[in-house]
């Protein structure tokens, strides 16, 4: 059986450690391929990472490991080829969880700040770990990672980073954690793009924009418009709620602004239903539905396999500042019994005066986000005092 080859490179000042190295991988039963540097003379370290991470990243060997002065440069130089997921080890421990969780296939290692003895610890550590396969969490990480990377060579990042935020974020949902969406349409419009400022350093979590026909619901409105502007401040997920009685025509426009989450009414558009969340989730983004007050959740059941989300209103459509309807909370739970019996990674939301009084009673029914309106975003006190407020609400006791 032929021994596995691990080409490895350094700069002057690692030089004598990748000596070291060499000796100890041929030990351990490995086959090293040095590809430089040969002395202590001064030499640059990108071009002896680039030899290594560019035979990896080629698919030439499985491995590699690069040195230099601090680990720094090179594992820099290493990340920028394609395929590649370099690690500075400092220790065994990290030497281990970075081959477990992260799957690395270039080790880095500071000749200057680890020992001979520390750096054959690290090495061998590191070439008998495996990767965590069979743990989710770590697996849907590292994809993560080479989405972001499949991006970037396609061109396009901006366009997708937010895509790989909102479904992190809907899938965050499935557990206790709790998101608040903004709804722009409570902001003060007259100075909208220093609230949606103050949003995000706030740490809010996604944006939510309603759109109104004025046939569907009648209020004041935002619009596409307002999506695409939204997009070039923020690459945090933004939810679009049609309150419209045809939302085709809006769909291929809000996917080339740049939204993730488009939501239709269950009562609009009840013939093409099923044709529209197609066609919302074929051009990019995540399908939702809203289903009003009023309306039985056997409406939606027939479409539950194609949404990422289901948004219960607790006020009527569209009109902002409205009283919270109690008798959602009983809806909210029956679905929820229905999506935990048929297993569905549906995210529960609600929109309508969601304030402190009802949230942990929503949280408790269910529901993981909520829309921020005036009842309790855009009220006295900062963003982040109530973002703050509205999330710790829901995890607390409230009396009947």
């Amino acid at each position: 059986m032929s021994k596995e080859v691990i080409p490895i490179g350094c700069d002057h000042p690692a030089f004598h450690l990748k000596e070291e190295l060499k000796k100890y991988l041929i030990e351990l039963g490995f086959e090293p391929l040095d590809l430089g540097t040969f002395s202590t003379e001064r030499v640059d370290y990108p071009v002896y990472a680039l030899s290594v991470a560019d035979k990896v990243s080629k698919g030439k060997y499985k491995r590699g490991i690069v040195l230099c002065k601090t680990g720094v440069g090179v594992s820099i130089v290493a990340n920028k080829f394609p395929g590649i997921r370099a690690g500075l080890v400092t220790n065994v421990e990290v030497a281990e969880l970075t081959k477990k969780h992260n799957n690395t296939n270039i080790l880095a290692l500071g000749a200057g700040f680890t020992s001979a003895e520390d750096a054959k610890k690290i090495v061998k550590t590191w070439l008998f770990t495996e990767p965590e396969t069979t743990v989710t969490r770590h697996t849907k990480r590292v994809e993560q990672i080479s989405t972001i990377e499949k991006h970037l060579i396609e061109g396009k990042h901006t366009e997708k980073t937010s895509e790989l935020i909102s479904s992190a974020v809907l899938n965050d949902t499935q557990g206790n954690n709790v998101k608040i969406s903004a709804s722009l349409m409570c902001a003060n419009q007259m100075s909208l793009l220093d609230d949606v400022r103050k949003l995000i350093e706030a740490g809010i979590d996604l944006f939510h924009i309603d759109i109104i026909d004025g046939l569907f619901a009648q209020n004041i409105s935002l619009s596409v418009d307002h999506v695409a502007s939204l997009r070039l401040h923020t690459h945090l997920p933004i939810d679009v709620h049609l309150m419209v009685k045809n939302p085709r025509p809006y769909i291929p426009r809000l996917a080339e602004v740049g939204a993730d989450v488009v939501i239709v009414h269950a009562e609009s558009d009840a013939e093409n239903l099923s044709a529209t969340l197609n066609e919302i989730k074929e051009r990019g983004m995540k399908p939702g539905l809203a289903v009003e007050v009023d309306t039985p959740l056997e409406r939606i059941y027939p479409f539950i396999d194609k949404v990422s989300l289901v948004m219960f209103m607790a006020v009527h459509t569209g009109f902002k500042g409205s009283q919270f309807i109690p008798s959602v909370l009983e809806k909210i739970r029956e679905f929820n019994s229905y999506k935990q019996q048929k297993n569905l990674p549906v995210s529960i939301m609600v929109d309508g005066s969601i304030g402190p009084r009802v949230l942990p009673h929503l949280y408790s029914a269910g529901a993981r986000i909520f829309v921020g309106g005036t009842s309790g975003l855009f009220k006295d006190g900062t963003f982040k005092q109530n973002i703050e407020q509205m999330k710790s609400f829901c995890y607390e006791e409230m009396p009947e």
